[in-house]
């Protein structure tokens, strides 16, 4: 048995309808839980910076059925769901901006939250204290601690992006970020003891579940303990799992910028809504 899951998606957020974002539909339970279900994952955890998203979307989704799904049962960190295909899980995650870069708490309990802007270390005691995963985000961009962090301070994670599909699918990635070479972050695996996941970091349905693990056996729902504590021995082991890395058609993410670029000047500029805030 394998199961799959995308450790790092921002698909319950307030977001501005920017540039480069063409989805403008509200991102309620059901399409999320959809969403899960079209890209082939066991589950996610929906991560958003220190504002309670993971509480909206957990109120919203209990508060009344969702089309198409079964609820199951509530942690303090994850909901399950059921469909007629299996099971449907959403899990509780930070983004954590620290003055050395991004650090994600990955289980963290509902209502539960690490400050912003401390120092690594307290952030990283601050996570540990949650008894939830650490892991340095998009390490080797603008954002992320970088890898002379990560080597300096091996413990004060459980893992690694070294993966990140939010570079990847960017067509000015540079500016943000490169995904370093699958050789290189193998180095840095040997030499830290961490072990490197990949991730979507999605902002949009479509792209969920690009980056991902496929996790040999499972993890175990019956407790937030007891899914923290497996995720955490999953991650040790790097037998125990399989980062999954879904290229991008190079080709059609530069049509996608042409067409996306046109949209915006063409439609959305003369109509005022570049700029505005998503209802949701």
């Amino acid at each position: 048995m394998t199961e799959r899951y995308d450790l790092h998606t921002h698909l319950f957020t307030t977001w501005e309808k920017g540039r480069y974002s063409l989805e403008r539909q509200p991102r309620s339970p059901e399409r999320i839980l959809s969403a899960i279900r079209r890209a082939g994952l066991d589950g996610i955890v929906l991560v958003n910076f220190a504002d309670s998203r993971y509480e909206k979307f957990a109120d919203e989704a209990l508060k009344e059925p969702i089309s198409g799904f079964s609820f199951v049962k509530s942690s303090p960190n994850a909901l399950t769901f059921a469909d007629d295909k299996g099971y449907l899980r959403v899990i509780k995650g930070q983004e954590i901006p620290t003055p050395d870069g991004h650090v994600l708490a990955v289980a963290t309990d509902y209502g539960q939250s690490v400050a912003n802007w401390m120092r690594l270390v307290e952030t990283s005691k601050a996570i540990r204290n949650n008894g939830a995963i650490s892991c340095a985000d998009h390490f080797s961009g603008r954002m992320g601690v970088g890898t002379g962090k990560l080597v300096e301070n091996p413990e004060l994670f459980d893992t690694f992006e070294g993966i990140n599909q939010n570079y990847a699918r960017r067509v000015l990635k540079p500016l943000v970020g490169i995904n370093l070479p699958v050789p290189m972050l193998n180095k840095i695996s040997c030499f830290t003891g961490l072990n490197w996941i990949a991730v979507s970091d999605s902002h949009n349905l479509g792209d969920i579940g690009t980056g991902h693990i496929m996790i040999q056996g499972g993890l175990d729902f019956s407790g937030a303990d007891n899914l923290r504590g497996s995720l955490k021995e999953v991650l040790s082991h790097q037998e125990k799992f399989v980062p999954v890395d879904i290229k991008p058609n190079a080709i059609g993410a530069i049509l996608a910028h042409a067409f996306i670029a046109n949209y915006d000047s063409k439609i959305r500029e003369p109509r005022g809504w570049l700029g505005q805030k998503n209802a949701d």
